[in-house]
């Protein structure tokens, strides 16, 4: 029932043979407002509990020496807030989920949504990428992706290419059928992972794994 601020510290080291990549600093999930530093800096701030959020940080990191990563967060309501009144969910402040420190190439996925439900023959999958182009110079972009059952791929997509000016964005999609794709259910809560990966100028250059589960959610009759 703790309702304040709370401080987060954390030391590491980054190899230098990350040099020239995109490294950002991503988190998951912290409630409910948060601040972050790294090495003295601001990096940046969130407001909100449940939704992912990251920043890129390469041009703060100290290569092959100790970085210092400062995280400020508070529960306190706010108005014009969700829940907007003293619940308990929202007094679960904190770092709440995962954060990872994640090197990819200047060409990455900034965005990735899934649509993913049941049908007569399976699952019926729609995957959109927002794709970013952090080089000096274009790139073309392709996406492909597996759905996979433990070491099995069920099925497999590929976008068209894209043309991504230097330092714009472009949206990637891709759609299609996974045959004998099981509903989830309460009863049985059938999970699939979907590995995504995105492709610059004929090589791979960032890759996502998430966990989806084909279902439905529907009001009939009112």
């Amino acid at each position: 029932f703790y309702e304040g601020t709370g401080w987060f510290s954390r030391t590491f080291t980054v190899p230098s043979d990350w040099r020239g990549r995109r490294v950002a600093l991503r988190f998951e999930g912290v409630n409910y407002h948060a601040s972050v530093w790294l090495n003295g800096e601001s990096v940046g701030t969130h407001d909100d509990g449940f939704l992912p959020f990251e920043f890129a940080v390469q041009d703060l990191l100290q290569w092959n020496e100790e970085n210092l990563l400062v995280v400020r967060v508070d529960n306190l309501s706010r108005e014009g807030e969700v829940p907007g009144v003293k619940v308990g969910w929202r007094n679960e402040g904190g770092i709440l989920r995962e954060v990872r420190l994640i090197a990819t190439d200047p060409v990455h996925v900034s965005h990735l949504s899934t649509t993913a439900e049941p049908t007569a023959e399976g699952g019926a999958l729609t995957l959109r990428a927002e794709i970013a182009n952090e080089r000096p110079a274009p790139a073309t972009v392709l996406l492909k992706a597996r759905v996979m059952r433990n070491d099995e791929t069920l099925a497999s997509f590929e976008s068209g290419t894209a043309r991504c000016a230097a330092g714009e964005s472009v949206e990637l999609s891709l759609e299609g059928t996974v045959p004998d794709a099981v509903p989830w259910t309460p009863a049985r809560p059938e999970l699939y992972s979907l590995h995504a990966e995105l492709w610059g100028d004929g090589r791979p250059v960032d890759a996502r794994t998430v966990r989806i589960g084909f279902r439905c959610i529907e009001v009939r009759d009112a």
